[in-house]
């Protein structure tokens, strides 16, 4: 679920809820080793000029608890992901 908001002819900005409901597995992937997940995505282009745009993006998601096949165990998983686009168009 998100919302977009444009502040300005070169700014704007969205807000999306992220949500995975748990499949309640008794075991999971190893290379996905979560069972659900919750979270919050905050983002903001601005237009530089009309050909370059800059975008930044801060991430946070509660990862949920699960068993990998190997035994692992995953308990209190967070994500934090942070990133920039630099956009030409030409």
């Amino acid at each position: 679920l998100g919302l977009g908001r444009q502040f300005t002819d070169r700014l704007t900005g969205t807000a999306a809820l992220l949500y995975e409901p748990p499949a309640h597995d008794d075991i999971v992937s190893d290379l996905s080793p979560y069972d659900g997940q919750l979270g919050l995505a905050l983002a903001a282009t601005y237009k530089v000029t009309d050909a370059i745009e800059v975008t930044g993006l801060v991430r946070y998601t509660r990862l949920g608890e699960a068993e990998t096949s190997t035994g692992a165990t995953f308990e209190d998983g967070d994500l934090l992901g942070v990133g920039v686009r630099v956009g030409y168009r030409f």
